[in-house]
């Protein structure tokens, strides 16, 4: 599964990759995690905001609820009573540079694309409202089975990547559930690369470039 991330882009390079317009500087972030922030567009803005990981469902009482809906399975994810919604009407894409992963033995990897690529995860998103009008912002990563790659790395599932810039317009703005379903789907063998890390990536509090640096 995808237990942290990271981001790291200026707004040159996310108007380039995904043609959105950033207005403000972009903060880096080497180890986000659940309940923490990260960069999403959602299918009901053209603008890039500012979510926190861990998906509140609308009707939640307590918020920290969020804390355990980071991952929502695609298999069921339209019958799931707190994503049954948000998949049909709120979906999302929420942007990294990696993400990481922990064999069994506790050695930490990072995952990432070719050439440093952007990712793009699919997602969904929730608002919810607390009885003193505050306004919560929230989401979680769909994930599939894992491909042969990172099944060798102990992982059960992985995160929908959609490298297709028609893919991602399909998610966000696909009218008939079936065809936002459909791009659900592990990325084929080849694709991704992988490097070992150090220990220091098991704190969620560090957050600092060396984090990413491969163990020799």
């Amino acid at each position: 599964m995808c237990e942290r991330f990271s981001f790291s882009a200026g707004r040159t390079r996310m108007k380039r990759v995904f043609n959105i317009d950033v207005a403000e500087p972009l903060q880096a972030s080497y180890n986000i995690g659940p309940g923490n922030n990260a960069y999403v567009l959602t299918n009901k803005s053209t603008k890039l905001q500012i979510y926190r990981w861990g998906l509140v469902p609308r009707g939640a009482k307590d918020p920290g609820i969020g804390l355990s809906f980071p991952l929502a399975k695609a298999e069921g994810i339209e019958k799931r009573h707190s994503f049954r919604m948000p998949v049909r009407q709120h979906r999302c894409l929420v942007f990294a540079d990696s993400f990481y992963v922990w064999e069994k033995n506790g050695q930490a990897h990072r995952i990432l694309l070719p050439h440093q690529e952007l990712m793009a995860f699919a997602g969904i998103w929730e608002h919810w409202e607390g009885p003193r009008g505050q306004l919560l912002k929230t989401f979680s990563l769909v994930t599939v089975p894992a491909n042969s790659e990172l099944q060798a790395l102990d992982q059960e599932q992985m995160p929908v990547l959609l490298l297709d810039g028609e893919d991602m317009r399909q998610w966000l703005l696909a009218t008939e559930l079936s065809d936002a379903l459909r791009l659900l789907q592990p990325l084929p063998k080849g694709i991704l690369q992988q490097y070992p890390i150090g220990p220091a990536i098991d704190q969620l509090d560090n957050d600092f470039a060396d984090l990413q640096r491969p163990l020799r």
